[in-house]
């Protein structure tokens, strides 16, 4: 039944099956929002420059980060989980931007807690709206690339929208402006980007190994003095 459907129309096939890894990472995540917005409700009279605030922007982007960048360097994990009616470069690209722009929710997630917790949800609002459009408009221009347009179109949405936010909090002092603009930050998203050409070059698994091992350990240190930053 719903096999048959996603095999007639394959780009929809392709982004459902690797969309699903997004909803899984995103759940994974989930179970420490509410715990946050309690802590940050109870503390939102503090200073920003407390860890609370920091850990906020950080923990959560820190988990996704060390959970999907396996996935990233490895992404025929997920023809294995589906099988050869998904094998393919299509879809392994199309699982690696889905990664890409997940990890982008993760870090917007914790923007979204502090605008949730100052009742400032019109600009989650107005960031939705320009998310809209940039997908929309996107997916336009780049619909002949099927699964793959969609995934680059989403990437781009989610990444210009997080992007207008940034400037936004950090101007109305929610949020130190060395912590969303932080060169640590601006490091791991180079390793994630970096692992990302990677793919390009089709290396053997083997090959890739001491890829993960090096860009794993880069990015918890790099986490580790992004977060006790002062």
């Amino acid at each position: 039944g719903r096999l048959e459907h996603l095999k007639a129309h394959p780009g929809i096939g392709l982004f459902t099956a690797a969309y699903t890894f997004n909803s899984i990472f995103m759940m994974i995540v989930a179970t420490i929002d509410a715990p946050f917005l309690v802590l940050l409700s109870k503390n939102k009279e503090n200073n920003i420059h407390t860890n609370l605030n920091r850990i906020n922007i950080i923990f959560p982007w820190f988990i996704g980060v060390i959970v999907i960048l396996p996935f990233i360097i490895y992404p025929e994990i997920g023809e294995l989980l589906y099988g050869k009616s998904f094998a393919g470069s299509s879809f392994r690209w199309t699982f690696i931007l889905v990664l890409l722009f997940t990890l982008v929710i993760m870090y917007k997630q914790g923007l979204a807690r502090l605008l949730a917790v100052h009742n400032m949800q019109w600009i989650s609002l107005c960031s939705n709206a320009i998310w809209a459009i940039i997908l929309f408009v996107s997916f336009i221009m780049l619909q002949n690339l099927g699964a793959v347009g969609l995934c680059i179109s989403y990437l781009f949405a989610y990444i210009i929208s997080t992007i207008i936010i940034m400037p936004i909090l950090s101007y109305m002092k929610l949020i130190p402006a060395n912590t969303i603009f932080s060169h640590y930050a601006l490091y791991i998203w180079m390793i994630i980007l970096i692992v990302f050409f990677i793919n390009f070059y089709e290396l053997s698994s083997t090959e890739r190994l001491p890829i993960l091992l090096v860009s794993t350990i880069l990015v918890v240190v790099l986490f580790y003095k992004y977060i006790n930053r002062r």
